[in-house]
């Protein structure tokens, strides 16, 4: 790894360390990685006869014929006619060239194996300096090791989609084996997922082992949370904060650095520096095998989590309340900062918000930045009124087409009005393609009128209709929004019931997963309580499989809800049509 600033740890906690390790939970016998197996690769790799693996020596040539064996012997394939892949590193002092291999295997995915997970590790370091060998041990033998033990057993037991298990050479000249691979990769760039890079893995006195990336991909954080829950360390989220201090953020500081300027996403895992990083003493006696054996087993927990929720679709609705509501105590001011960090802590791909106006809006893209906004104004068609507006995060999904129209008897004619209803209503649709599944899909965010019963029911009729009219064959559906009817309400019945005409019935993934619950009251009055009905809600059409969904009823430090609604969230994946 790179040079960057040390966070050193006092040695005299690791017998604490050492403690949490043996009370920690274990992944099953069967797949555990055990000390002695990560050990014996780091003290080969880190051996003298290694002389310090730098990039274009009889060192790292070594290191590379191991590689070779151990990829082979794992049970991976090639990609192309060998395992290595050669490539030239550009030296700017003179502008010479230094050439360089990576070491690249596969396995192949059962269910979607042309999309890849890349796993990676760099196995240089920085060689031998004033006749001293740096034996890199923890930078990075260990997280060699650890993915050498991790492929054994991915390719013992395959995974949904496929994984890249690539060794990178020269890192420690400006990330060169991996800025290589990325422009140039051996499998279609569009057709790679994800970056799992290991670099330090070996050691940690706190027991504490890092994973940096999901601050640039909230997505991926609920992913990991249980791993963390579980993990036989302290897995900790941070170093990946680039509005924090510039020395902090490791965002760059290893190979997932190439990935993330390609616009992949990254999960980095490794330690905080310590007082043998990048001196001769980092030596293979000086890991800790019951932390490196943890470190090693908790990314492969991680991995398996990836591949089986990466795919996960993760929604949000939320009626966010106009901006300009003379409610004392909860005026926009005061809650703009809770409304930007619910959107950010719920991660979604996709979310709906309601009642929001345009400057309510421009103030909320900056918590989304990875999302393109769709959606107009409901007065005039453009940004005056309020908004049914979509968030849509353009890293997972390409926007095929979108459009606003008029919950009336004309919807195409702006600001309409015709069921009774004195406040104009809209819906706002998006066509999107998923760039992960390969699926399209027709999202809707409406909200119904808070007066008229008849505006509701034949809201529910015209979006019905709509749907079934617009959607292309094989487009999976999702309706969500500020329905103001509650579950019993006919209107809102009429979008589950197969008997009501126009496109399929829809389903409420809350009540599939928590068909008995009572207390699901969505609008909270600034009070908190969840008393009423669950008058929000997000719906799927057929081919959906839930996997969580819940009401979001957090409150703030100065004691604020984020608006008078709770925001509802949703994961589901895409099962088989039915």
């Amino acid at each position: 790894m790179p040079a960057r600033p040390a966070s050193f740890r006092a040695a005299a906690l690791a017998v604490a360390a050492l403690a949490l390790l043996s009370t920690a939970v274990s992944l099953p016998a069967q797949g555990r990685i055990t000390p002695d197996e990560v050990m014996r690769h780091a003290r080969i790799l880190a051996a003298d006869s290694m002389e310090g693996r730098l990039i274009n020596t009889p060192g790292s040539a070594k290191a590379r014929a191991y590689l070779l064996r151990e990829f082979e012997a794992a049970g991976l394939q090639r990609v192309g006619a060998e395992w290595g892949h050669p490539f030239q590193r550009l030296n700017l002092r003179d502008s010479s060239h230094t050439p360089g291999v990576n070491v690249v295997g596969v396995v192949r995915g059962r269910v979607r194996p042309e999309q890849y997970i890349v796993v990676t590790a760099h196995y240089d370091h920085v060689g031998v300096r004033n006749g001293e060998i740096f034996n890199g041990a923890d930078d990075n033998a260990s997280g060699t090791s650890a993915l050498l033990a991790i492929a054994k057993r991915v390719a013992a037991a395959p995974l949904q989609h496929s994984v890249l298990f690539v060794a990178f050479d020269g890192e420690e000249g400006g990330l060169a084996g991996a800025r290589a691979f990325v422009d140039a990769p051996p499998v279609p760039r569009a057709a790679i997922l994800l970056n799992v890079n290991m670099d330090m893995v070996g050691r940690s006195e706190r027991g504490e082992l890092y994973v940096a990336g999901t601050w640039h991909t909230p997505r991926l954080r609920p992913l990991l949370e249980p791993v963390a829950a579980r993990a036989p360390l302290r897995l900790l989220f941070g170093h990946d904060d680039p509005t924090g201090p510039r020395r902090d953020d490791w965002t760059s500081q290893s190979d997932h650095g190439a990935f993330h300027r390609a616009g992949i996403p990254f999960l980095y895992f490794g330690v905080e520096d310590h007082p043998d990083y990048h001196r001769p003493t980092d030596d293979a006696e000086r890991l800790m095998p019951e932390f490196f054996a943890a470190a090693a087993n908790t990314v492969h927990d991680a991995l398996g989590a990836l591949d089986a929720g990466l795919a996960d679709l993760r929604l949000v609705s939320f009626n966010i309340r106009y901006g300009t509501a003379r409610d004392s105590g909860h005026l926009w001011a005061d809650r703009r900062a809770h409304v930007q960090e619910t959107l950010r802590r719920l991660a979604p791909d996709l979310a709906g918000v309601q009642e929001a106006l345009d400057f309510q809006l421009v103030q909320l893209d900056s918590a989304l930045p990875r999302h393109r906004r769709v959606g107009v104004g409901r007065d005039d068609g453009v940004a005056k009124g309020e908004f049914s507006a979509l968030y849509i995060d353009t890293t997972r999904f390409v926007i095929l087409d979108h459009g606003t129209f008029w919950l009336s008897d004309t919807p195409e004619v702006v600001a309409s009005v015709s069921w009774g209803n004195r406040v104009t209503r809209v819906a706002t649709w998006a066509r999107l393609a998923d760039r992960l599944t390969r699926d399209t899909l027709r999202v809707y965010n409406t909200h119904w009128d808070h007066e008229s019963q008849p505006a509701r029911e034949r809201s529910a009729a015209l979006l019905r209709q709509r749907m079934g009219r617009d959607a292309a064959p094989g487009d999976r559906l999702v309706l969500m929004g500020d329905f103001n009817a509650g579950e019993t309400n006919p209107a809102f019945r009429a979008l589950l019931d197969p008997a009501t005409p126009g496109g399929p019935a829809l389903r409420d993934p809350f009540r599939q997963l928590h068909p008995g619950e009572t207390i699901v009251g969505t609008f909270n009055g600034f009070r908190g309580d969840s008393v009423g009905e669950k008058i929000d809600a997000i719906l799927t059409g057929p081919g959906w499989q839930p996997v969580a969904a819940g009401i979001d009823r957090r409150r703030y430090p100065d004691g604020r809800w984020a608006s008078d609604h709770f925001a509802v969230w949703v994961v589901t994946r895409a099962g088989r049509p039915d």
